[in-house]
């Protein structure tokens, strides 16, 4: 049985540890609200210019947006993996892992960008051909680094590097569930840029009031258009709704990386936070027990030590 010292040093121990996850906690509840500001600061744009791509596909066909050059022999799928730079967030990095190793590639050649440090140890540990990585990609993104991220991957799909362009992140759903997907970025792919656009809103919590007002949005965005159309009014583009797609496509993509990379923060920050706020309800029940321990053990050694002054006291007499 531990001595009153050995119980003690465990209880100053353990009091300590669920100090540090409470403020790892906090900590990561504000960079999470933070994060998901962000991202939700990306939905008018990306709203707007799906509405004005749905218009303009009347116009122009959606194959002409963005052409693939003639392939390259054995040009590998490249997939762009998100993952975080630090650990404590339960199984966010160990998710999204699993979620591409178990991903049906169409073709068995596949090389990564990897972006974020346990992705990259990951498919270096599995031999993986990994093209680029950054480690802080996601602490420090901006506009300008998406911009340049894309015109790298659009440059390689373009002359036929890469056969296929996906991007591997975590959606940030609720502040408790956060999903791994893989999106495709190139050849472009409507329904997937839309899916991007309305995953913006959570779910639930603070902000998913928003969708209703965005649903109430859209139906009247409806009833617009059907308004217009019986006034046979047709909007005017200038240069031409034809030179207008592609660099509509270009921003929308941007946009939606940019989206993406904000999601994979707000998740990892979210589960970092449930995590540690687990952690902290574990060291307190810890604690209940140890000192419920420590208190019997000391009531042990004062019921033993009156027990020997007694007997003692008993003998002299």
């Amino acid at each position: 049985m531990p001595s009153l010292r050995d119980v003690k040093r465990r209880i100053t121990s353990i009091s300590n540890t669920s100090k540090v996850t409470h403020a790892l906690e906090a900590v990561s509840a504000t960079k999470m609200r933070r994060w998901q500001e962000r991202t939700l600061s990306a939905r008018p744009f990306a709203i707007k210019a799906i509405e004005l791509l749905a218009e303009l596909k009347k116009r122009s066909p959606m194959y002409a947006v963005i052409k693939q050059g003639k392939l390259k022999p054995d040009a590998p799928i490249l997939m762009i993996v998100i993952s975080a730079d630090k650990g404590l967030c339960g199984g966010h990095n160990a998710r999204l892992m699993a979620r591409i190793s178990n991903f049906q590639f169409p073709i068995s050649k596949v090389a990564y960008i990897a972006l974020g440090r346990y992705g990259r140890d990951y498919l270096k540990r599995r031999q993986k051909e990994i093209i680029m990585e950054e480690v802080g990609f996601g602490e420090h993104i901006t506009r300008e680094r998406i911009k340049e991220l894309y015109e790298f991957i659009e440059e390689g799909f373009s002359r036929g590097t890469f056969a296929k362009v996906l991007l591997a992140y975590t959606e940030f759903q609720t502040t408790l569930k956060q999903e791994p997907k893989v999106r495709q970025l190139l050849p472009v792919d409507e329904e997937e840029l839309r899916a991007i656009v309305e995953s913006i809103t959570p779910r639930s919590g603070k902000y998913a009031e928003l969708q209703i007002q965005n649903s109430l949005t859209s139906e009247a965005s409806v009833l617009r258009r059907q308004s217009i159309k019986i006034q046979n009014f047709e909007y005017m583009y200038e240069p031409s709704a034809k030179d207008i797609i592609p660099s509509l496509i270009r921003q929308l993509i941007q946009v939606a990386m940019f989206h993406m990379v904000l999601e994979s923060n707000a998740s990892e920050h979210s589960a970092r936070m449930i995590a540690m706020k687990s952690a902290t309800d574990n060291a307190k029940e810890f604690l209940k027990t140890l000192n419920l321990q420590y208190n019997k053990a000391r009531q042990g050694e004062i019921t033993k030590g009156v027990l020997e002054v007694a007997a003692g006291a008993e003998a002299f007499h």
